[in-house]
């Protein structure tokens, strides 16, 4: 009989136990993380939506402005009125390019955060998994130990 070698491994057992409890707790806490993330996603692309209506609108606003003043003095469509039309549609295009693109790198920022943290959680939970089965080797080893001779 080895009690003292018995005490050793049911000592690393309780040991390994609290450490299992540790990484629950931490696969927990990469879940809820990478939910926000996951929400974070929805509101960026929302976000981004809505600019994108806020910038058409003012597309539409400062184009139709231009072809009311025009038609006011008597321009006709053609010539420097339809450079200035063209223009100006064509920075409301460059404006909502940029948006559309930002809107893409903020939702796949959170995209790989979220990857992350899920994959930092399977790893928490896979590690909390070895402490228990480290735990029962522990424990069983802690036995023999008392019963060999």
């Amino acid at each position: 009989m080895s009690f003292g070698q018995a005490g050793q491994d049911f000592g690393s057992a309780v040991g390994d136990l609290f450490a299992s409890v540790g990484q629950h707790e931490a696969e927990q806490g990469y879940q809820e993380a990478a939910q926000y993330e996951v929400n974070n996603e929805k509101i960026a692309t929302a976000a981004g939506a809505i600019k994108q209506a806020q910038a058409g609108r003012q597309i539409y606003m400062a184009t139709s402005g231009e072809q009311a003043a025009q038609g006011a003095s008597g321009v006709r469509a053609g010539g420097s009125g339809g450079d200035i039309l063209a223009s100006t549609a064509q920075q409301g295009a460059l404006a909502k390019a940029s948006i559309s693109a930002q809107t893409e790198l903020n939702v796949n920022d959170y995209t790989a955060k979220a990857a992350a943290d899920y994959s930092l959680a399977s790893q928490a939970k896979n590690q909390a998994l070895a402490d228990q089965v480290k735990a029962a080797t522990d424990t069983a080893s802690g036995v023999l130990s008392i019963f060999s001779v």
